[in-house]
C-alpha cells in the first residue's frame, strides 16, 4: 500500500488546524489571540512553513475556468484515483472556503510575530507564616543606616551624609558611634561617574530599604544554602520583587518597574561600606568594601527557540559580611523580619509610615546586635527621628517642623505597636505641642519599646497593643478618624468642612493656590467648604489631603 507524502500530511494537518480554529471562534466567540492558546508552537510552525505555498495552490485552483478543469481532467489506474471535471470545478467552489480559512493562519502568524512577555515565576518566597530569617549584624545595621539617611535631605541631616574631606564630589557616611569601630559608607567610586554620586545619595530612598530588606532575607533562607563561603548565588526575580513590593502593574508598567528594580538594585549592590578598629570573634580586625550582597549576574532565560533571552531578574551573593557573621563554622547573626514591615507605604506622602519602616528596620530587625529580645530599648525622641534619617540641623528645621513631625511620629509607633512588633509607653515628662520650648523637651523625651521577645525573656506579660499616647494627641487622632469626605454626590459633613478649612489655611497661601492644587476653580472649592454643593470629581483628592501629613 502507497504511504501518503510527508507533504501531504502537513497539508492536511494544518488544514485541519485552521478549520478547527476557525470552529472554536465561531461557536465560543473567542477572539483569535484567546483561540491561539491552544495551538503547539511545533504545530504553529508548520502553519508558518506551509501556509504561503497553500494560499497560492488556493488562489490557483479558485481562478481555474470550467475549460482549465476540462484540460485538467486525469485517472491514475495504480491508485485508483480519477478526477473528472466536475469533480474539479467542486473542488475550485471548495477553494474559496478555504482561501478563508487560510487566511485566519495568516492572521494568526501576525499575531505570533507581536512580542510577548514571558512569564517570570517566583522563586521561594522566604516567608513563613509571615515571618522571615534576616541577617542582623553591625555592617549591614550600618548599611541600612546609610541608606535611611539618604534622598533629597541627605546633606541636612544630622550626623548625615557630608563631603569627602579628599574630594567634595564624593560624598560619604560615616556611623556617628553607635557601633563601635570607624565606620565609613560610599558608593563604589567605579561604579559611574563622579558627578553623579551625589544624585545617587539623594536619591536613596525608602523603596531601597525594602527592596534590600527583601534581597537580604532571600539570602538567608536556609533553603539557598548561602552561608559563606557560598556555591551558587540565589536568584531574585522580578516578580519577587513585584509582589513583595506591592506592585501589581502588567504590560507596560511591569517594564518600568524592572527599569526601576534594575537601578534600585545596582545602588544598593554599589554601597559599599569600610570598617576599621572593630573586633570580630574577640580578635582586632576590619572589613573592607563590604556591601549589603554582590552582584553575581543578570538572570536570564530562553522562553521560545528561535528567541533572544530574556532577562527575568538578578543573581546575587552575600557580601563580605556573611565572612565573619554568615558562616558555616559559627552561629549566624540572625533576626526575624515581619512581612508586614514590607507592606508600609514607602512613598515621602506617608511620612508615618517611612518613619515606622525605618524604626522597625534599625530597632528591630537589622539593629546590629540581640539586645531588642532581652529588654526593653529606650530612646529619646532626638534619637528616634535620627534613626530615621528624619532629624534636619537646626538651621534646616521649618517653622511647623516639630507640629508635622511630632503626629507622624506617633503614628509611626502606633503603627509599629498595632503590628505587634513592639509595645510603646512614653514617659510622664513627655510634653503637648504648643507650649514655649516644648520641642525641645519634646526631643529629649524618652520612649521605651518592647519587643515581645523581650517580654517574654524578662517573664512579662504581652500587653495587648493599644498605644499609650498623650492625652492631645489621643483626642487629635479621634478627631481625624471622626472626619471623612462623602462620596462625590454628597456634600461635606461640618466636621469635615471645618477641618478641610483649617488645613487649606495652613498649608495655602490662598484659596485659589488649594483651588489650583485640587484641580477646581476657586468658586467651586469655596461652594463645596461652604456645603452648598458635592465635592465631585475632587472629593479623593480632598480625601487623601485630609488624610495625610503636609509635604
Amino acid at each position: 500500500m502507497a504511504s501518503i507524502p510527508d507533504d501531504m500530511q502537513r497539508y492536511h494537518r494544518v488544514v485541519c488546524t485552521l478549520i478547527n480554529l476557525e470552529e472554536q471562534i465561531k461557536t465560543k466567540s473567542l477572539s483569535l489571540k484567546q483561540a491561539r492558546q491552544w495551538i503547539p508552537d511545533e504545530l504553529l510552525l508548520e502553519i508558518e512553513q506551509e501556509l504561503e505555498r497553500m494560499i497560492n495552490a488556493a488562489r490557483a485552483t479558485v481562478a481555474m475556468t470550467d475549460e482549465d478543469c476540462e484540460e485538467q481532467v486525469w485517472v491514475d489506474e495504480e491508485l485508483e484515483l480519477a478526477y473528472s471535471k466536475e469533480d474539479l470545478m467542486e473542488s475550485r467552489e471548495h477553494a474559496k472556503d478555504t482561501l478563508r480559512t487560510l487566511e485566519i493562519g495568516r492572521r494568526l502568524l501576525e499575531i505570533k510575530a507581536v512580542p510577548k512577555v514571558a512569564k517570570i515565576d517566583r522563586t521561594d518566597d522566604p516567608f513563613n507564616e509571615g515571618q522571615a530569617a534576616i541577617g542582623n549584624n553591625p555592617p549591614c545595621h550600618v548599611l541600612f543606616q546609610a541608606l535611611a539617611k539618604g534622598g533629597p535631605n541627605a546633606r541636612k541631616l544630622k550626623n548625615g551624609w557630608e563631603e569627602n574631606p579628599i574630594n567634595p564630589a564624593l560624598p560619604v557616611f560615616k556611623d556617628p558611634q553607635r557601633t563601635k569601630g570607624d565606620w565609613t559608607v560610599y558608593f563604589d567610586p567605579n561604579s559611574g561617574p563622579l558627578a553623579e554620586q551625589w544624585n545617587r545619595v539623594e536619591g536613596l530612598s525608602a523603596l531601597h530599604t525594602k527592596l534590600a530588606l527583601f534581597c537580604l532575607a532571600k539570602i538567608c533562607d536556609p533553603r539557598n544554602v548561602m552561608r559563606h563561603p557560598s556555591k551558587d548565588p540565589v536568584g531574585v526575580s522580578y516578580e519577587d520583587f513585584r509582589q513583595a513590593l506591592g506592585f501589581t502593574q502588567r504590560g507596560k508598567a511591569l517594564n518600568e518597574f524592572k527599569e526601576q528594580t534594575d537601578q534600585l538594585v545596582r545602588d544598593i549592590a554599589d554601597l559599599k561600606a569600610t570598617v576599621r578598629g572593630i573586633k570580630i570573634n574577640g580578635k582586632p580586625d576590619g572589613i573592607a568594601e563590604c556591601s549589603l550582597f554582590t552582584i553575581s549576574k543578570v538572570w536570564d532565560k530562553q522562553f521560545e527557540f528561535f528567541e533572544n533571552r530574556v532577562q527575568i531578574g538578578w543573581l546575587i551573593d552575600p557580601g563580605q559580611w556573611a565572612k565573619y557573621y554568615f558562616s558555616r563554622d559559627a552561629k549566624p547573626w540572625l533576626s526575624t523580619l515581619h512581612a508586614a514591615i514590607l507592606e508600609l507605604d514607602h512613598r515621602g506622602v506617608r511620612r508615618a509610615d517611612v518613619l515606622a519602616l525605618h524604626i522597625a528596620t534599625m530597632l528591630f530587625t537589622v539593629a546590629g546586635g540581640d539586645q531588642f529580645k532581652e529588654q526593653t530599648i529606650t530612646r529619646t525622641v532626638e534619637d528616634l527621628l535620627e534613626l530615621a534619617g528624619e532629624l534636619p540641623e537646626p538651621e534646616h528645621r521649618g517653622t511647623n517642623w516639630g507640629n508635622r513631625l511630632y503626629e507622624a511620629l506617633h503614628t509611626a509607633l502606633e503603627t509599629l505597636q498595632a503590628m505587634k512588633l513592639a509595645t510603646v509607653v512614653f514617659s510622664e515628662n513627655f510634653p503637648d505641642p504648643g507650649a514655649r520650648g516644648w520641642v525641645e523637651r519634646w526631643l529629649s523625651a524618652k520612649v521605651h519599646l518592647t519587643t515581645p521577645e523581650a517580654a517574654a525573656f524578662m517573664g512579662r506579660d504581652i500587653p495587648d497593643p493599644v498605644a499609650q499616647l498623650p492625652a492631645r494627641l489621643e483626642r487629635k487622632q479621634r478627631a481625624r478618624k471622626a472626619v471623612k469626605v462623602q462620596v462625590p454626590g454628597e456634600k461635606l459633613d461640618n466636621a469635615t468642612a471645618d477641618r478641610l478649612r483649617v488645613l487649606i489655611t495652613q498649608r495655602f497661601m490662598n484659596q485659589t493656590k488649594a483651588a489650583e492644587h485640587f484641580g477646581c476653580s476657586q468658586s467651586f472649592l469655596s461652594q463645596v467648604l461652604n456645603r452648598q454643593r458635592g465635592p465631585g470629581e475632587i472629593a479623593a483628592k480632598l480625601k487623601a489631603f485630609v488624610d495625610s501629613p503636609p509635604e
